[in-house]
């Protein structure tokens, strides 16, 4: 035999190669399906953590026009509500140029067109049908007391032909001494998710922007805070001189007394 056949033959395998048992298959998927499940709740807190910082980060670019915005009427308004409470038309095209900022990524949102930031998405973060992501806390009634004994009458407006009419007094820039404590925006929260179950009104619920852990709120100096749920969003309620639509358990349980029935009268 030449060397070269005794070369091959000492080369050629032994036998049939040797395959995969079906119990080692499934040991080898059961491995897969753990290290999945393991990796799931880290990927997904991972996404979540990036839609607060780009929610925030949307946030502050409508604060940043708002801000220019109420530089430039005699009355500091920082949003003027044409029709809706929650209408942030009056900022675009001038001051708010791109209207995907007024998505939250943590939804199906849509702003196609100008139009659809007259209010927020009405069936909530799966709601694709147009309408921006974002709660307007610009208006608040007339002689509500708050907590640290602020009050406002209905404000007047002048029409262009003269003649006055009145209004819930809005959030301006010559009202606050401390803007940094005062909110301006938020998630928006609304008492339908989009799946057809009802949620709690200006309540963080798992159906909302960002689940039930909290939502992002911005305040009149610009700045954006994440806000847990709890205690800390029923402040920035309050501080941020707005009636939440809440139960009085919610209010009660977090140190909040008052309600409608008294008047709008709200106190630690």
């Amino acid at each position: 035999m030449s060397d070269s056949c005794r070369s091959r033959a000492a080369r050629r395998p032994f036998g049939p190669a040797r395959a995969f048992t079906l119990v080692e298959l499934l040991v080898v998927v059961g491995i897969i399906a753990i290290l999945i499940a393991l990796l799931m709740p880290a990927l997904t807190r991972a996404r979540e953590h990036a839609n607060r910082v780009k929610c925030a980060s949307n946030m502050r670019q409508i604060m940043i026009a708002a801000t220019m915005y109420s530089t430039e009427n005699k009355r500091g308004v920082y949003i003027w509500p044409y029709f809706e409470m929650d209408d942030l038309r009056c900022l675009y095209p001038t001051h708010l140029k791109d209207l995907n900022v007024a998505i939250c990524p943590g939804t199906d949102n849509t702003v196609p067109t100008p139009d659809h930031l007259q209010d927020n998405a009405r069936r909530g973060p799966r709601d694709d049908r147009g309408g921006h992501s974002y709660e307007v806390r610009q208006i608040w009634l007339a002689g509500t007391v708050f907590p640290d004994g602020l009050s406002f009458p209905k404000d007047k407006v002048v029409r262009p032909n003269g003649t006055t009419y009145e209004i819930d007094p809005l959030k301006t820039s010559k009202r606050f001494r401390q803007p940094s404590r005062v909110c301006l925006l938020m998630d928006a929260d609304d008492d339908a998710d989009g799946s057809g179950n009802m949620d709690i009104n200006n309540w963080p619920d798992r159906g909302d922007n960002h689940g039930a852990q909290g939502i992002n709120v911005s305040y009149l100096d610009g700045h954006v805070e994440w806000t847990p749920t709890g205690r800390p969003i029923v402040e920035a309620f309050m501080n941020g001189y707005y009636s939440p639509d809440l139960s009085q358990t919610i209010l009660n349980k977090y140190g909040v007394r008052g309600s409608a029935t008294s008047g709008y009268v709200w106190l630690w």
